[in-house]
């Protein structure tokens, strides 16, 4: 099924929207965006998501013909969307070494697609929707429509890959947590599930690291409640990886190493969401300066670009 959408500069449609006796869509009007999501599951979100971004590209001229996704490309899609919020302790540079890289390396398109991801689980109904779905649109601009399919697909088969690790760990705590080995005097701590979004993680909100001072040696925990979380093979220290505290949700990553003259050894210090500057993060000098990281080239707390037309 196709529509073309481009007859017009001032009709909107919303692949959602209520259709009339005929099966057509309605255009216009502001009482669609109340209406609650017919299919809230997965596959159904991200075929609303997926519906409503192309939509919106092919209105803005980006793509010639709308369809709607299949059945099929909206189950892929979803399992993509869900392992994205899964990495959601991850900072922008990590997440797209483990989905993105060498597909989409520009970080302001990367952090559109996680901000669609998280978007789509938290929306209730067709308008939150919409608004999940911009900087999705977004993302398809920058990478290119006639791109999008192919990397979309890629993408799906790496966040698989990427999510049958993760679940892999977390099946792996679980065992520990429920058969502790004879070796450990406690249980380890339960990390907080993957499932969750960053975004709706309950902490406190930080606005200096919990430690007080900088660590001295990387590869050793920073303390007592401090795990490793990396890529598969990663050591403690190393460049994949940071140091996490379960109970802050701040985290840690040493970058002693960092190219250039222009930035002395530090510390990438996340603090946890709700905190300021959660979103960037911080660098930590071993004098125990703080000093906030800035945004590259947008603020990813926005819906979308300000040039991107809804």
């Amino acid at each position: 099924m196709s529509t073309s959408l481009s007859g017009s500069a001032n009709l909107r449609y919303n692949p959602d929207e209520p259709r009339d006796q005929h099966g057509r869509w309605t255009a216009g009007g502001s009482s669609w965006r109340n209406n609650p999501l017919r299919n809230p599951s997965a596959a159904g979100r991200a075929h609303t998501l997926l519906g409503h971004a192309l939509a919106s590209a092919c209105h803005q001229g980006l793509i010639r013909e709308f369809k709607l996704p299949t059945q099929g490309e909206a189950k892929r899609f979803s399992k993509a969307l869900a392992a994205w919020n899964a990495a959601s302790n991850l900072n922008d540079e990590r997440f797209c070494d483990r989905f993105t890289h060498g597909l989409v390396d520009d970080l302001a398109t990367v952090r559109r697609l996680r901000q669609a991801a998280a978007g789509s689980v938290t929306a209730q109904t067709f308008g939150q929707m919409v608004d999940a779905s911009r900087p999705l649109t977004a993302a398809i601009k920058d990478i290119g429509a006639h791109r999008w399919t192919r990397v979309r697909e890629e993408l799906e088969q790496r966040a698989e890959k990427a999510g049958n690790l993760a679940l892999g760990w977390q099946q792996a705590q679980e065992f520990f947590l429920e058969e502790p080995p004879a070796m450990l005097d406690e249980p380890p701590l339960r990390p907080p599930s993957p499932k969750i979004p960053r975004a709706q993680q309950n902490y406190p909100p930080l606005d200096r690291p919990s430690l007080p001072d900088p660590p001295i040696d990387p590869t050793k925990p920073p303390g007592p409640d401090w795990i490793w979380q990396g890529r598969p093979g990663s050591k403690p220290g190393g460049p994949q990886g940071s140091w996490w505290n379960p109970k802050t949700g701040e985290s840690l990553h040493p970058d002693f190493d960092h190219p250039g003259d222009a930035i002395k050894p530090h510390w990438d210090w996340m603090p946890p969401p709700r905190s300021p500057n959660a979103d960037k993060g911080y660098r930590w000098y071993r004098d125990g300066t703080l000093e906030p990281k800035k945004s590259i080239d947008i603020d990813p707390t926005a819906p979308y670009n300000s040039d991107i037309e809804a």
